[in-house]
């Protein structure tokens, strides 16, 4: 019997890539593959597509994410996989649990976007659809357990940012290829009748990929019912929405809902990747740091372009974490109270404050560090600046010694 109306079940696959932004962003639009029936280009989708129609969330957070090409005031710039025909990309069957018996599903997948960051952040999202009309509570939790398990789209994922250097987070090595691992699950369901207990398991499969049984009475410990007639789920393998309320509209999880997760997201991948910049770019030996005491001129001068490497890497940090920080603004969302509800909620799971004020101290190490670069640099310069004084005193002496003795040579010689 049917219980669900409609679904949506989106995934999501962060990766790291090594171009910068303005290098990465022609390999992707000049990306093409296929023939002229079946063809993969991507095409560009700026900010003030994302907010056509009723977007109740402020223009900041698309404009921060996706500008027209040559802005430079946005994060990002976003991308959409561009259809020849009107049918899905991709087709593949999946044999789900209905009841005792089993049924085949045909899973397509009906959309794919792409998200490139300033900070070398992205992030690749698909959406599925489901071909069986009679969708139940059980045959969706089922698939969704066996599609993260299955990951049948993994290969199509690399090939569709191909163009980038690229490291999926998490990621994986097949036959020597790097392929993403599980992706971060968005999903959403609306019930044409549930239970309260329907509603929180199904929320809790589509966020996990899990089965709710093993969970028991923590069931609702792991769940929120943070908008009304809904039960939200938000974990760190995903967030979802099951909505009791057939009359829900889905537009939303699709729009305002996802991009405030994307936007979350790429503030909690920022802040890895600067972990990850800082592993690999600064020095952790003291002694580029430290005044030198070298006195070989070839010494000298490997260990000054280290130091000057380490100080143009600590600078570039300081200015990327501060830029980071100053349009990461998460205090507004929406002038209406779900979207801005919905953010604080997924932004307190996260603990986004607290690792954004984790940057902050990151900032202040980094310029303490900077300084003290600058402080040996200084006493270095006026070290050097009383070596020669010295030197061009002592040479001075000699010349005036050296004079003083060839004239009273001289007078010695007119004597005789």
């Amino acid at each position: 019997m049917k219980q669900i109306e409609a679904t949506v079940l989106r995934y999501i696959v962060p990766f790291l890539f090594r171009e910068s932004l303005d290098r990465a962003v022609p390999k992707i639009e000049r990306y093409e593959k296929g023939n002229s029936t079946d063809s993969w280009s991507w095409e560009r989708v700026d900010a003030e597509d994302w907010k056509a129609g009723d977007c109740t969330l402020y223009d900041f957070i698309p404009d921060n994410l996706f500008s027209d090409t040559g802005d430079r005031m946005a994060e990002g710039r976003s991308y959409q996989m561009k259809k020849m025909q009107n049918r899905p990309f991709l087709a593949t069957r999946f044999t789900a649990a209905k009841g005792d018996e089993e049924t085949e599903v045909t899973v397509a997948v009906t959309e794919i976007g792409l998200l490139l960051t300033r900070n070398r952040v992205g992030f690749l999202w698909f959406e599925l659809g489901l071909s069986n009309t009679d969708l139940t509570q059980e045959l969706v939790s089922d698939f969704q357990q066996k599609l993260v398990d299955a990951n049948p789209f993994a290969e199509w994922i690399a090939e569709w940012v191909s163009p980038l250097e690229s490291v999926f987070f998490p990621g994986r090595e097949v036959n020597g290829k790097l392929l993403p691992g599980r992706p971060y699950l968005y999903s959403g369901a609306v019930f044409s009748k549930a239970t309260e207990d329907k509603l929180r398991e199904t929320a809790y499969v589509l966020a996990t990929g899990r089965d709710h049984a093993k969970l028991g009475n923590t069931l609702k410990e792991k769940t929120s019912a943070i908008f009304p007639g809904s039960i939200t789920c938000c974990t760190e393998e995903g967030v979802a929405f099951a909505f009791k309320d057939k009359e829900y509209d889905l537009a939303k999880v699709r729009k305002e809902f996802f991009l405030l997760i994307l936007y979350y997201l790429y503030r909690r991948y920022t802040i890895l990747f600067f972990t990850e910049r800082f592993h690999r770019e600064v020095s952790a030996a003291s002694e580029d740091y430290e005044r030198m005491r070298e006195r070989d001129a070839e010494k000298k001068d490997q260990k000054l372009k280290r130091r000057e490497k380490c100080k143009a890497s600590l600078e570039r940090l300081r200015i990327d974490m501060a830029l980071f920080l100053l349009k990461s603004d998460g205090m507004y969302h929406s002038w209406r109270q779900e979207e801005s509800e919905f953010a604080r909620f997924f932004a307190d799971k996260f603990r986004l404050k607290e690792q954004e004020a984790e940057i902050e101290h990151r900032i202040h190490a980094v310029e303490i560090l900077i300084g003290e670069i600058e402080r040996v640099e200084t006493e270095e310069e006026s070290e050097k600046r009383q070596e020669e004084e010295t030197e061009e005193k002592s040479r001075r002496e000699q010349e005036e010694e050296q004079r003083g003795g060839s004239l009273f040579g001289r007078r010695k010689g007119k004597m005789i």
